[in-house]
């Protein structure tokens, strides 16, 4: 008889996660499975304080000092709505 694995927690997951795509503060590739990518879009997330807004160029540069490819992170935090967007630049929602 086949033993079955126990799921992992989200805590156990997200340890996993952070451990295999980040080395020395670095993303060292986006993950392609979405719960794994938004993980670390949360982690990414953490630089930016609530209440402030932020230029385009600011959060290209918070998000370059962990990722290269700043295009593809700052988009998929606003579509995930991790970062607000208007004329005025990019603001961390407050946590509901």
């Amino acid at each position: 008889m086949e033993e079955r694995k126990a799921p992992e927690t989200d805590q156990v997951l997200r340890q996993k996660v952070l451990e295999n795509f980040f080395q020395d503060g670095k993303l060292k590739a986006m993950p392609v499975k979405r719960k794994k990518r938004l993980i670390v879009l949360e982690e990414i997330l953490k630089r930016f304080e609530c209440g402030r807004t932020y230029s385009e160029k600011e959060v290209n540069s918070i998000i370059t000092e962990v990722f290269d490819d700043y295009c593809t992170v700052r988009r998929e935090m606003v579509e995930a709505r991790m970062l607000g967007r208007n004329q005025g630049g990019y603001w961390r929602p407050e946590a509901e």
